[in-house]
């Protein structure tokens, strides 16, 4: 039997926004090594994953397992590790059921729909590139956005969103095919297009007077190859932020990306819903296209708000009185 009875102290993050950004990175490339390894017979397991993540970001490494002839349980949860986070530190025993408590406790947050990453996990500068277009060398500097993307504008938010779902759905496509017989030349197109979407999204994010949006057309070559040194793991953890900021939108702006639960179809986007009552805007707001383009994405969510509660309300009237 195991008599010793040792206190450890285990600390976890208990949400996505208390992560390091090193812990981000952590997470997406433990996820993105399951997703790669996954197929009909192994399938994605969350379990598995929080159970390598649990040992990641501990810092504990398995030295061996530990065997007790006298209490021969068949239980396999009652099974024993030597575990430790140094090669200092003299090795402990864990239970598998101790680990799997800690990560029903604190790893639950991470498969949880309604938890998620708002605080953009790269505070100051991402990244410094060095690139030779003449001599001497240039040095480029690219900003990480503001907390809540607060100074974006609506035309960089709607480049952002076009970017992306641009890039969504060329990955859905890339998964359809590969379910199927492989094209590699089409592969190969779809890769260079998502890379394509990728390295765009990241042109608007990341803000540098070098490359202002006016020349996001411009050849891929000349202007998105800073951005090739943003690798799998960085990208996957800027998609895990994107993705709780989109759900921060839609409980800040619930009319705007309401949706509806009796057919079960999509609501028109904030694009879409701005493309539809821009007249009505520049009529009650006395503003110009431009004007709505420039201004703050927020302020002008916060009118397609008003307006689409307005316009609800005045339905509901009129149902009322048919």
């Amino acid at each position: 039997m195991l008599k010793e009875t040792r206190h450890i102290d285990l600390k976890l993050p208990r949400s996505w926004n208390q992560c390091t950004t090193d812990e981000l990175e952590t997470i997406a490339a433990c996820i993105l090594r399951h997703v790669a390894m996954q197929d009909r017979y192994h399938p994605f397991d969350w379990v598995t994953v929080k159970t390598e993540l649990f040992f990641l970001l501990t810092g504990l490494e398995i030295v061996g397992e530990v065997s007790d002839p006298v209490d021969d349980d068949p239980d396999e949860r009652n099974r024993a590790y030597l575990v430790r986070r140094n090669k200092k530190e003299e090795p402990f025993p864990i239970y598998i059921w101790q680990v799997q408590s800690f990560v029903d406790q604190h790893l639950a947050w991470i498969d949880d729909e309604k938890q998620s990453l708002i605080i953009f996990p790269y505070k100051q500068l991402l990244w410094e590139w060095r690139f030779q277009l003449r001599p001497p060398f240039l040095k480029k500097h690219y900003l990480a956005p503001g907390e809540l993307l607060q100074d974006f504008s609506w035309r960089e938010y709607r480049h952002l969103q076009d970017y992306m779902e641009q890039y969504v759905r060329l990955q859905n496509q890339m998964a359809k095919m590969q379910q199927g017989a492989i094209d590699k030349d089409r592969l190969a197109a779809l890769a260079r297009q998502m890379l394509d979407a990728r390295n765009k999204f990241l042109a608007v994010l990341f803000k540098t007077e070098n490359y202002p949006l006016s020349t996001l057309h411009s050849p891929l070559s000349t202007i998105h190859s800073p951005f090739k040194k943003v690798g799998p793991v960085q990208w996957q953890v800027i998609l895990f932020w994107w993705s709780g900021f989109m759900r921060y939108l839609q409980k800040q702006f619930p009319h705007c990306f309401k949706s509806s639960k009796k057919t079960g179809k999509r609501p028109p986007n904030p694009l879409e819903l701005y493309t539809s009552i821009v007249a009505t805007m520049q009529t009650q707001a006395h503003l110009s296209e431009e004007d709505i383009n420039n201004q703050t994405f927020h302020i002008i969510l916060e009118q397609l708000e008003r307006l689409a509660k307005q316009n609800e309300e005045m339905e509901k009237i009129s149902k009322k009185h048919r």
